[in-house]
């Protein structure tokens, strides 16, 4: 498990293990969506691809966003005042609009439009950082998600 000082304790929210969860399960649908939406086709021609979309893809990019990104959001939400669950929504919403743009093919309306698939699991893997600040909880959902992604993209 990968523990780290990610910022203040987490606020209390009751009911947001039980939202993940439903987030997750829900997961397969979002994935058959954004797939076949015609934008997100992840794709494993060997097996170098698929270490980097289920391993190295998902630990860089947790890492950037639930260590550095997300944090300094919260933070910055904090110094403006902002009670401990307001300033975890401002920067989970931050957050999970960043992860989308991250995902961007190119620089268009329709690139946009593409990637508001993302802006769910960017919510949820946001949430989740929020709900127990753990990166390796990010880690593994990210994982998930790609690897439905990956499951849905097969013809």
């Amino acid at each position: 498990m990968i523990l780290a000082d990610l910022g203040p304790k987490p606020a209390p929210w009751p009911g947001l293990g039980r939202a993940l969860l439903a987030a997750v399960l829900l997961a397969p649908g979002v994935a058959w969506w954004a797939v076949h939406r015609g934008a997100h086709a992840l794709v494993w021609p060997d097996l170098h691809s698929a270490l980097m979309s289920l391993v190295l893809a998902p630990c860089l990019e947790e890492a950037v966003m639930r260590c550095a990104w997300q944090p300094g959001l919260l933070q910055a939400a904090l110094r403006r005042g902002c009670s401990a669950r307001r300033a975890d929504l401002a920067a989970g919403a931050g957050a999970a609009v960043a992860f989308a743009l991250i995902h961007l093919d190119g620089f268009s309306v329709g690139a946009l439009l593409r990637c508001t698939p993302w802006l769910l699991p960017g919510g949820v893997l946001a949430l989740a950082w929020c709900w127990r600040r753990r990166l390796s909880d990010c880690v593994l959902l990210h994982a998930y998600f790609n690897a439905l992604l990956a499951l849905f993209s097969l013809r």
